[in-house]
Order: C-alpha cells, then sequence, then structure tokens
C-alpha cells in the first residue's frame, strides 16, 4: 500500500524537530494496512492525505470550531466521507507541534516517536476508530501498539521514569 501525503506546515510553524515526510509516510501505511486488516476491509493500492503541523493558536482554533473545546489538542483528524474514501482519499491531519514537544518531554518520550504515534492514532481514526469508551479505547490502543512495535517504537501507554 502507497500513502500519498501532502505534508505542510502552518503559519509561524518550522520543521525542526518534526519527522521526516517518509517517517510519516510509513507510520500511515502501517496503521492503514492494520485498520483495515482490523476492519476485514481489502486494502487500497494507493491512499491519499493531507498532514498539516501547525502552532499553538491555529491547534486551539480548529479545536475550538470543531469540537468546541477551549484547547488545543496534539492532533485532529477529519475524515473524508465514505465516497471519497472508497476513491482512495482518507482525509485530512492536523498536529499541533507546541503540544506534541510538549506531550514528549513530560511522558519522557522521544519527540519522534511521540509525533509517529500521533499520525498512526490519526490514521486509525481516519479509518473509523475511537475511543470514547473503555472497549473502543482496548481495541484501538492494541492497534496502535502493534503498528508502533512493527515500527521499532515502544508502547506508548508504558509510564517511562
Amino acid at each position: 500500500m502507497n500513502v500519498a501525503l501532502n505534508l505542510g506546515f502552518g503559519a509561524g510553524c518550522t520543521r525542526l524537530g518534526v519527522p521526516s515526510k517518509a517517517s510519516f509516510q510509513r507510520a500511515f501505511e502501517l496503521a492503514f494496512s492494520a485498520g483495515l486488516r482490523a476492519l476485514k476491509r481489502r486494502k487500497l493500492p494507493e491512499i491519499g492525505l493531507s498532514v498539516q503541523i501547525v502552532e499553538r493558536e491555529q491547534g486551539l482554533a480548529l479545536n475550538q470550531n470543531y469540537r468546541q473545546k477551549s484547547y488545543a489538542t496534539n492532533v485532529l483528524a477529519f475524515p473524508a466521507d465514505a465516497m471519497t474514501q472508497k476513491q482512495g482519499w482518507f482525509g485530512d491531519v492536523v498536529i499541533c507541534k507546541p503540544v506534541i514537544e510538549q506531550e514528549a518531554r513530560e511522558q519522557n518520550k522521544l519527540l519522534k516517536h511521540h509525533y509517529l504515534h500521533m499520525a498512526v492514532h490519526a490514521g486509525l481514526h481516519l479509518l473509523g476508530f475511537d475511543h470514547l469508551n473503555d472497549a473502543e479505547a482496548q481495541i484501538m490502543e492494541a492497534l496502535e501498539m502493534k503498528v508502533l512495535a512493527d515500527f521499532g517504537i515502544p508502547n506508548p501507554y508504558l509510564e517511562v521514569n
């Protein structure tokens, strides 16, 4: 499976510390493969999506507009409708750089690993996975842990001291 990824940066946002486009593509490829397998859906030869890395102000505005939450969150996923997904376009992902950096520091994680975890997390959201209740969260987190292990990234849900 090939992921056609458009990687962009919001106003004032730099590339410093952000993984390469190829790393993001690989994370999304693994997430989509695992997610489609779990859903028993056929794999598409190519999946398209857009990833935008933004600063806190833009992340806050999007979270307020789309989720009515008054804080900047780490990642937002905007899935395409079912017909568009059948044609290969899966949606848009927004990653808030300062939130990712802060969480990585607080959780003692490598910054690259946290970015790629959020990419996997968002990829699964684009496929319809969610974590609104314990049962959904267990399914989604198990998929995330498997994909990240395949990528050589340790379990992001383990406490690191």
